[in-house]
């Protein structure tokens, strides 16, 4: 069943429990620029898959508080983004990336979607700057987008890296809303891990106010929460739009045979 605590009032508590602890907020570029994960640092990480005024309202919603993050935004088939919303999330001084899925889109053929890849995350740099990307799960298909730049040299395109690959060997901890609950399991999140996990009380998420604060107080690793804005309505409409579609993607997903 879908978590309800997944709305914009309940993100904003969120935040507000991250301010009271005095965690520092930070982007994924700011990590990179530095390659140095110091203590007490968190990154508030957005994949934008549809549903795109949500971004903006949780852009807003940080920008209130003082809060840097940053959203991922994906393309059409034809290598277009959602030029309006990236320049006013940007324009709030939030960083913008490349949520690429070209490996899925062209089935597997690595030098097409690189192509793709390069092609698109160039249309992109002429709306905003984008320092940094991450992949789409892609979760009912068979190419793993999770691994197609593993051995892409991304200084190549003036990259400082990615979401996922460029963690891969840090401990972290890692909070996700994929499958429509934090801490969702495998039949409902296939492929959204980040680096290497550390083991934390089952209770303990960010929905869990005092356990949440507790753990930002007091655990020295970098705390690393990623959300798709689709999952995160303002409005009554929203939060039944949000329950309807994770029912039927999870639903799906189960029924998937190509994905282990």
């Amino acid at each position: 069943m879908r978590q309800k605590e997944f709305a914009l009032t309940k993100y904003k508590q969120i935040l507000s429990t991250i301010k009271r602890s005095g965690r520092c907020v930070c982007t994924i570029a700011d990590i990179l620029k530095n390659n140095v994960i110091l203590e007490n640092m968190l990154v508030l990480r957005h994949d934008v898959d549809r549903r795109v005024k949500n971004s903006v309202k949780l852009a807003e919603l940080e920008n209130s508080l003082g809060f840097k993050s940053t959203y991922y935004f994906r393309c059409s088939k034809t290598g277009r983004f959602p030029a309006n919303y990236i320049q006013e999330i940007s324009s709030l001084g939030h960083d913008v990336g490349y949520h690429y899925e070209d490996f899925s889109r062209c089935s597997g053929d690595y030098e097409k979607a690189l192509g793709e890849f390069k092609a698109n995350l160039s249309n992109l740099n002429k709306i905003s700057k984008c320092e940094t990307t991450a992949p789409h799960g892609a979760p009912l298909s068979e190419y793993d987008n999770m691994s197609f730049l593993s051995w892409y040299d991304f200084k190549s395109d003036n990259l400082l890296g990615d979401a996922v690959l460029s963690f891969a060997d840090k401990k972290i901890v890692y909070f996700t809303d994929t499958g429509g609950r934090w801490k969702a399991d495998k039949k409902s999140n296939f492929r959204d891990r980040v680096g290497i996990a550390i083991d934390i009380p089952d209770s303990c998420d960010p929905s869990n106010e005092v356990e949440f604060l507790d753990l930002l107080k007091h655990n020295k690793n970098l705390i690393y929460i990623s959300t798709h804005p689709e999952r995160w309505p303002y409005n009554g409409l929203g939060h039944a739009i949000s329950f309807v579609f994770d029912f039927m993607a999870n639903t799906l997903k189960r029924g998937c045979p190509k994905v282990s």
